[in-house]
């Protein structure tokens, strides 16, 4: 791979040769190399389900490869788990966060290391908060993350900064030099602040660190990488230097289509013409936001745009019918579906198959039925056109949703409300976590 000027001859601290990787259809990795050297940030890119969070996986063992190898310093390894991983130096920060809500901040930045903490046996529960408060005051977090309160009371991006802030502190306590660092969707779910507050962190550290970093967002991948490694299928189509790449040469190489100029449809915008379907005067929800007038009519996308914390997110359920506004008046003409901002948590039931959560809303809607009787076929081709149409990855209708990339997670559930047809559409956020390629293809959905 080529490398940036900050690199060269730099140690390298993690490479992957040759990996290969089919969980029993196609493959989902074919021989795919990389390595990251110390002080150098790569940049992983490609579609949803080109492979890039498999390759992370096989990278903290999480997952074995049929054929390749890894080395870690070096050194050839067999990576039987994620502890194996971490002790070796490597650490993974989650696309969907592996914390527990129901502890606190500390016991979580620390989780599975406690015996660090203990003297005969006994937690010394004051010098885990103090490391824990130290962590956050060294990301500059302290004045909004508390180590004592419970982790599940943060939104979720307080959460994610938590989950990178534990890579760092697992790395420091066992006295790991050299970390390298895999970021996989990290910043996804963080305001342009947080956003900084993490580049800044990794701009101080990456002397001694390595970053392997996967985004979604092309100007952000360009502007924190040294160098830039694109899957396509599961496949390398090509390995750049970062400087002087441009959004539109990354956008043709991750999708292999040219980026059109017009990527959010704005052709398309027009004065809304149809009959009132969501109103609202003087709602009020709580603390969260009070006296919000709004009408949306039939045909019309309405924005409604403030930061982590300003009420968006709670008005959007109090519209949608999850949550009881504390005052005004909330008119809803006929049916309104949603697609929440965290999927795994509130989108998709994970042990369920594609086809299941794809026709959920139709199926409570009466929809494939006839004298009370489900038709399976007309589901299973409606479905079947559904994913061929948001061209989620792999087309299988039996195949269980969790084990689907996020951004396929997400197209499914944006599709659900498709087949559905309600009237009105509270969308937060749905397209967090989707790659460039069916970002275009979900503007084109509700359009």
């Amino acid at each position: 791979m080529a490398s940036s000027s900050a690199t060269t001859e730099a140690r390298t601290l993690l490479s992957l040769e040759g990996i290969s990787k089919s969980f029993g259809g196609p493959n989902v990795l074919t021989d795919v190399s990389l390595s990251v050297a110390e002080g150098q940030v790569l940049g992983l890119a490609g579609e949803n389900g080109a492979g890039k969070s498999t390759l992370l996986r096989i990278a903290a063992g999480l997952e074995q490869p049929d054929t390749g190898i890894v080395r870690i310093g070096g050194d050839p390894c067999h990576l039987s788990g994620y502890t194996g991983a971490i002790e070796r130096g490597v650490f993974m920060v989650f696309q969907e966060q592996a914390l527990v809500p129901n502890l606190p901040v500390d016991e979580n930045l620390f989780l599975g290391m406690a015996n660090r903490f203990s003297k005969g046996g006994v937690l010394r529960r004051s010098l885990m908060r103090r490391r824990a408060q130290d962590f956050l005051e060294e990301f500059g977090l302290s004045s909004i993350v508390q180590p004592d309160r419970l982790l599940g009371s943060y939104e979720f991006n307080k959460r994610q900064l938590v989950e990178i802030v534990r890579a760092f502190a697992l790395a420091e306590l066992l006295g790991v030099k050299h970390p390298v660092l895999l970021l996989d969707e990290a910043t996804a779910a963080l305001t342009e602040d947080e956003r900084q507050l993490l580049f800044s962190f990794i701009e101080r550290v990456r002397g001694q660190a390595a970053f392997v970093f996967v985004s979604h967002l092309l100007g952000e991948l360009i502007a924190i990488a040294d160098d830039l490694l694109i899957l396509k299928d599961g496949e390398v189509v090509g390995r750049r230097t970062a400087r002087g790449t441009t959004e539109t040469q990354l956008h043709q190489l991750i999708t292999g289509r040219t980026r059109p100029e017009a990527f959010y449809l704005e052709e398309r915008q027009g004065a809304p013409v149809g009959d009132v379907v969501l109103s609202a005067e003087g709602l009020s929800f709580d603390r969260a936001f009070s006296k919000v007038d709004l009408t949306v009519r039939r045909g019309e996308i309405v924005g409604v745009a403030g930061v982590v914390g300003s009420g968006k997110e709670a008005l959007g359920r109090v519209l949608a019918g999850l949550e009881r506004p504390s005052s005004g008046k909330l008119n809803i003409v006929e049916s309104v579906g949603y697609v929440p901002k965290e999927r795994k948590e509130e989108g998709i039931i994970g042990p369920q198959s594609v086809l299941w959560n794809a026709s959920l809303a139709g199926i409570a809607r009466g929809q494939f039925q006839r004298f009370g009787v489900l038709r399976l076929g007309e589901e299973r081709e409606r479905v079947r056109q559904l994913i061929t149409d948001l061209d989620v990855r792999p087309p299988q209708l039996g195949k269980e949703i969790g084990k689907l990339s996020g951004g396929n997670q997400q197209k499914v559930v944006l599709g659900r409300w498709t087949l559905a047809s309600p009237a009105a559409l509270v969308l937060d956020n749905p397209t967090r976590g989707v790659d460039v390629g069916s970002r275009h293809s979900i503007y084109r959905v509700i359009r």
